[in-house]
């Protein structure tokens, strides 16, 4: 099977830090990010506004992969 992709390097951005997100999102492209999404259960559509203050604090349980393309 022959290579489709490859990757030539990487950054590591700021946990939990909108400016250096937004920052790397504009000058890198997209981002891959993980979250919990427990709470999505019942999203629909439209922005989100279900996080809580407590994101990424003790007891979250990081289990979903994502690709930020923009925001």
């Amino acid at each position: 099977m022959a290579v489709a992709v490859t990757i030539s390097g990487y950054e590591q951005v700021k946990t939990n830090d909108f400016n250096a997100f937004t920052e790397a999102l504009m000058n890198s492209g997209p981002l891959a990010i993980a979250v919990a999404a427990e709470s999505w259960s019942y999203y629909q559509g439209g922005v989100y506004d279900g996080c809580t203050e407590n994101a990424g604090g003790k007891g979250t349980d990081i289990d979903h992969g994502v690709q930020v393309v923009g925001w």
